[in-house]
């Protein structure tokens, strides 16, 4: 399996005789890109955060907030065990955007 995007009007690059490929039309897979979308339907079928294989996604300040309420609370802060986050807007891609927040 390899992820191949169409974005930007990239072309697939020429492959070997013997290579199988299919193509998903990018309508099928915009819903997934969308990283805010992805999270909404993995909450959908409680596949999120500690219920799934994924990193813990919010929405809020707030809500990151309150979930991570009690990470560090039982050591020094100078040691370094406050939460880390990594803040982007969720059309961006390629590491674009990314701001990393502690």
């Amino acid at each position: 399996f390899s992820y191949f995007d169409t974005f930007g009007g990239a072309q697939m690059p020429t492959l070997g005789s013997e290579a199988v490929l299919r193509l998903m039309d990018r309508d099928v897979t915009n819903i997934y890109d969308h990283k805010r979308g992805l999270e909404e339907r993995l909450r959908e079928f409680g596949c999120a955060g500690a219920n799934g294989p994924f990193a813990a996604t919010y929405f809020t300040a707030e809500e990151a907030l309150q979930a991570t309420d009690d990470v560090g609370s039982d050591v020094d802060s100078d040691v370094g065990s406050a939460p880390l986050f990594f803040a982007k807007l969720p059309e961006q891609s390629g590491g674009r955007g990314i701001q990393v927040l502690r």
